[in-house]
């Protein structure tokens, strides 16, 4: 956005003060006065008052809240050049390029002034001009990345007169505000007031300001080598003569006998007896008796015999021959070895054993019951028991066994080896990293005031704000009284 004004002049009459005082003519006063004291003796009676009243209000208020400005590679120029020249009376120009600018101009005049053509009478005026301004600028946030924000004014306003204000502004939520306030009263008498009042306030004003960094990109290289070699050799021979030789030869017999009896008896007898009857009472016996004999014997016997012979004979010889290359070595080992064992054992073994039991047992027991019944019941029983065993055992055994066994061996072992190794590595790598040079299109606030308001004269207010908001204002009150 690239506002550029070349204005006119906007002229205003600041105010046609005519203050011209309201008097009779010095004869005519003096004539009627004279007249009055010879007119038959009566007096002038008290002059008449005429009120004159003049009100000017300007009252302005400018709010900018809860805004969210985001800008990325925007540029906002707002330029004046060759504008205003030679202007005169209330001048006032506003130049903003961005966004949620605020730019106002205010102006209150007020006069009072008046004449009467009554004799005998006076004017009384009263003239109060009033200008009151409020900017508030709450919680906003302007985020800007790479964002250019430039204001300018060149060759402007030179040689402008009276009541000039300028506003020019580059960027985002900036607030400027020129208020005159005139108040004039031309009569013999009265009052003048004139007030001009400014009240700003910005909190909670966010502003990000970001850009792109440069980078410069850097190859690096890095290589690495090892090499090396390496050999081994040797050589390994052996003979290896072994043999052998064993016999050997067992004999043995065995013989067993075993013989017993076994035998045993038992006897008893058993008698029970009941009778009785039942009416409202009843009464009876129980009564048993039980007797009976054990009696067994048993004997055994064994023999056995045991006998054993052994003969067992051994030789070897072992021939080794080692070569070591600039000598051999030999070594043989013989060994020869005989074992004569023999073994006799008898074993006789014997066993009697005899028990003898007896047992008797009786019982008896009596009842008296009251119900309507009767019984008589009687048992009679024996018995008789016997057992005889007898066994007879016998074994015999011989065995005899021999052996014979040889064995001859031999090895020759003839080793040799022979290495070698070589190695030559190589590795480069190679990679680009990113180095920080600096920043690019940085956010840019440029407010330039250049060649302007050369040979101004009177009440002059210039504002050239660039950036994020920024708030000003420029304010006059003047009072004057005339007559």
């Amino acid at each position: 956005m690239k506002p550029s004004m070349a204005i006119k002049p906007l002229v205003f009459a600041i105010a046609a003060v005519m203050a011209v005082a309201v008097q009779a003519d010095q004869n005519d006063r003096r004539g009627g006065h004279h007249n009055g004291h010879h007119n038959n003796g009566h007096h002038t009676p008290p002059p008449t008052r005429i009120p004159v009243y003049a009100t000017a209000n300007a009252m302005d208020s400018q709010r900018s809240t809860g805004n969210t400005i985001t800008n990325q590679g925007t540029i906002n120029e707002a330029e004046m050049s060759s504008s205003a020249t030679g202007a005169s009376g209330n001048v006032g120009v506003n130049v903003a390029a961005g966004n949620g600018n605020q730019q106002d101009n205010a102006a209150a005049i007020a006069n009072a002034s008046s004449e009467s053509s009554l004799d005998n009478s006076f004017v009384f005026g009263t003239a109060e001009a009033t200008a009151d301004v409020r900017q508030f600028s709450n919680n906003n946030r302007v985020d800007n990345w790479s964002t250019q924000n430039s204001a300018v004014m060149a060759g402007s306003a030179d040689g402008a007169e009276g009541n000039v204000g300028i506003n020019i502004a580059g960027g985002d939520l900036n607030q400027q505000k020129n208020t005159m306030a005139i108040a004039n009263t031309g009569a013999p008498l009265g009052n003048a007031t004139a007030t001009a009042s400014a009240d700003q306030n910005g909190p909670g004003l966010t502003v990000n300001n970001g850009a792109d960094r440069t980078y410069r990109v850097d190859t690096l290289t890095i290589t690495t080598t090892k090499s090396g070699s390496s050999s081994r050799e040797g050589t390994f021979n052996s003979t290896d003569d072994r043999s052998s030789s064993s016999s050997f030869s067992v004999a043995g017999s065995r013989s067993a006998s075993s013989s017993g009896s076994s035998g045993w008896n038992s006897s008893g007898s058993s008698s029970m007896n009941a009778s009785g009857s039942h009416s409202s009472t009843a009464s009876g016996s129980n009564s048993w008796n039980a007797s009976g004999s054990m009696a067994g014997n048993a004997s055994s016997s064994s023999s056995a015999s045991l006998s054993a012979s052994l003969a067992a004979a051994a030789d070897a010889t072992r021939t080794t021959t080692t070569d070591y290359g600039r000598h051999e070595r030999t070594r043989t080992d013989s060994f020869d070895a005989s074992l004569n064992a023999s073994l006799n054992v008898d074993v006789d073994h014997s066993r009697e054993s005899s028990y003898d039991k007896s047992f008797e047992k009786a019982f008896d027991s009596s009842y008296d019951k009251a119900r309507q019944s009767s019984y008589e019941k009687s048992r009679d029983s024996s018995y008789e028991k016997a057992h005889e065993s007898s066994y007879a055992n016998a074994s015999e055994s011989a065995f005899e066994k021999s052996g014979e066994k040889s064995s001859q061996s031999s090895n020759d072992v003839s080793k040799s080896y022979s290495e070698s190794s070589a190695y030559d590595l190589s590795n480069t790598v190679s990679f680009q990293v990113l180095t920080p040079t600096g920043w690019a299109n940085p956010v840019t606030n440029t407010a330039t005031l250049s060649g302007s308001v050369n040979g101004g004269s009177g009440n002059l207010g210039v504002n050239v704000a660039a950036g994020v908001g920024n708030q000003q204002s420029n304010s006059l009150a003047i009072s004057n009284t005339s007559f």
